[in-house]
């Protein structure tokens, strides 16, 4: 039977808290559960707390005090993405987002909390099973 990472690292793991001791064990654990949790839209472009998709606004006529508050809640959220690239918006529906990467020819669709490859129509579970070409960013994993 094939494992994925993570049920081969938690095996291994038999003491969670005595592996995460061990540097070395702690970051191979962290990356395993990373890897096996379920991507979301804010893992690619910025989004906000009700997990939508959020872009600075070009408008030089707000008051400076909204374009700072707006800049800070743009960084926090730019801060949450974990994958690397240029992905851009393509769709942004009430019940539907969909991405794509500009370099890689990758697409995402986000409906409902869950991820699907647009090529495919593949629900996409775990972020281990994401297309290859997607990486993370530096100091990500």
């Amino acid at each position: 039977m094939r494992k994925t990472l993570h049920e081969f690292v938690i095996e291994q793991t038999e003491d969670e808290k005595a592996a995460m001791l061990d540097v070395k064990w702690g970051m191979i654990y962290n990356y395993a559960k990373l890897t096996n949790r379920a991507p979301k839209l804010s893992d690619f472009v910025p989004c906000d707390d009700s997990d939508k998709p959020i872009t600075l606004s070009e408008r030089v006529d707000k008051p400076e005090h909204e374009r700072v508050e707006e800049q800070n809640k743009y960084q926090k959220a730019l801060n949450n993405v974990i994958f690397d690239g240029d992905w851009e918006v393509e769709l942004d529906d009430s019940d539907l987002v969909r991405i794509r990467h500009k370099k890689e020819h990758v697409r995402l669709s986000f409906t409902m909390g869950q991820c699907y490859d647009f090529r495919t129509s593949f629900l996409i579970t775990r972020i281990e099973d994401l297309p290859k070409e997607i990486t993370f960013k530096e100091g990500v994993a």
